[in-house]
């Protein structure tokens, strides 16, 4: 899926992705619009990003959380996915 991709680019996307989940969960209308914009590109229409993907995406980020956060432990990562869960159910709903 990333073979024609400008990866800097994609970087600055995910970075961006991932505070409009976090805002999300805070309560952000505006970032509620972002995420089903994103459920809009990666849906069955878009990119078709089938939705057992975004599990395997969240579980890659609390490997890098882990691995680059020296505080980071059970508890962190859970609070990590209860933080993303809401954002990513609006996601995949969109598929």
């Amino acid at each position: 899926m990333f073979a024609h991709v400008d990866m800097q680019q994609q970087n600055r996307l995910i970075r961006r992705g991932v505070e409009h989940l976090i805002e999300f969960a805070l309560g952000s209308d505006e970032s509620a619009g972002e995420l089903r914009r994103v459920a809009g590109t990666h849906g069955r229409q878009g990119l078709n990003v089938a939705p057992e993907l975004y599990s395997l995406w969240v579980d890659t980020l609390m490997e890098t959380v882990r691995m680059h956060d020296p505080e980071a432990n059970d508890d962190v990562e859970a609070a990590w996915r209860v933080v993303l869960r809401g954002g990513i159910d609006l996601i995949v709903a969109g598929y």
